[in-house]
């Protein structure tokens, strides 16, 4: 199973950071040093690939079934993967 941020297709880092934190600023509720702390983490921490990226080093380590979507959100930032070998 693999959880975890994903850019989308055609979106380079820069552009998922603006989107991501655009929606996180929008619907998450947070306010001042919370809302900044948050934005920042993502600026400087997250760094997360497309699903195809992440298709392809899970085939590359070994697992020759492609990832099953068991969720993606709205938005298309949040995916759960199930691999199989």
């Amino acid at each position: 199973m693999f959880y975890d941020l994903f850019r989308r297709p055609g979106e380079n880092r820069d552009e998922f950071v603006a989107a991501y934190t655009g929606l996180i600023a929008a619907r998450w509720g947070l306010v001042g040093e919370a809302l900044e702390n948050t934005c920042l983490h993502v600026r400087e921490h997250d760094f997360p690939e497309t699903l195809a990226t992440i298709s392809a080093i899970a085939r590359d380590a070994g697992f020759a079934k492609p990832g099953v979507e068991r969720f993606v959100d709205a938005d298309g930032f949040h995916r759960l993967l199930c691999f199989a070998t």
